[in-house]
């Protein structure tokens, strides 16, 4: 999968977009899910990570082509995840770890 990632030029206008679209509401897609579970995260720690992080990188995805964030939660629980946009501007949470 090729991806190439950048330092954002607006990392608070992204962090502006990204909790809107969390306002929207969210959807993960099973890689997460599976991920949540062995790595024992959850819905909360995903949110707190989002609410409470910050935006740290833009990568733009080839297959399929598309915008991913990366976001840094909290020390505590100490959790990254990587979210995109639906095309109903809601946020897709693609992947998740502990650091």
């Amino acid at each position: 999968m090729a991806y190439h990632e950048k330092v954002l030029n607006d990392p608070a206008g992204t962090k502006r977009k990204v909790l809107a679209a969390l306002g929207r509401g969210w959807i993960m897609e099973e890689h997460v899910k599976m991920r949540m579970f062995e790595r024992l995260i959850s819905d909360d720690d995903i949110k707190n990570a989002i609410r409470l992080g910050r935006v740290l990188s833009e990568e733009i995805h080839e297959d399929p082509p598309r915008l991913r964030y990366r976001i840094e939660g909290p020390a505590k629980p100490g959790v990254t995840v990587v979210v995109s946009f639906t095309s109903k501007g809601r946020l897709n949470i693609i992947t998740a770890w502990r650091r």
